[in-house]
């Protein structure tokens, strides 16, 4: 067999230990396999942001594979395989339509949302679909009133709860 010469990490179960740290013996044999020539590509659902922010390790990664998939750093290429704006604006339009929904745009120019989320340092934007003409989205992530974030108020009017979210987005999407 050849050798190896790159090698996809995901983050949480495999290159972190429970406790989101990652042990001195993994990332001296990550370096080691580096020096001897090989790639380290990092995946993950995570935005670029969190991870540099909480993580310093997965800086030194040759490849960072964010949001699934959807954005891809490779040194200095950036591969963006986010909505199509024709597909982002339908879906986000159908989302928006149900004003019980808590929306939250993961994009090219950082994390926004339809409420103010401060653990995650989103902004409330008043208009979410304007917003698609000035960025590049990754990532829809939707929540009922059921969320486990502790600044969030809840809005008066109610809210979907978490349990019928899926069915939910089913049928927004059929619509």
């Amino acid at each position: 067999m050849d050798r190896i010469r790159a090698v996809f990490t995901d983050l949480d179960g495999t290159v972190l230990r429970n406790d989101k740290t990652i042990s001195d013996r993994t990332m001296n044999a990550i370096r080691s396999f580096r020096e001897k020539g090989g790639i380290w590509a990092v995946a993950s659902a995570r935005p670029e942001r969190a991870i540099s922010a909480m993580y310093k390790e997965f800086t030194e990664a040759d490849v960072l594979i964010t949001l699934n998939g959807a954005r891809i750093k490779f040194g200095d290429t950036i591969i963006s395989n986010g909505f199509s704006s024709e597909s982002a604006a339908k879906a986000l339009s159908a989302v928006l339509s149900h004003d019980d929904l808590i929306v939250v745009l993961e994009t090219s120019k950082g994390i926004f949302g339809n409420i103010e989320i401060p653990e995650w340092d989103t902004p409330k934007v008043p208009d979410l679909l304007s917003l698609l003409k000035e960025v590049d989205l990754y990532k829809i992530l939707i929540a009922g009133k059921e969320h486990k974030l502790s600044s969030v108020t809840i809005p008066t009017e109610p809210l979907c709860p978490s349990s019928e979210i899926p069915e939910r987005i089913r049928g927004i999407l059929s619509e």
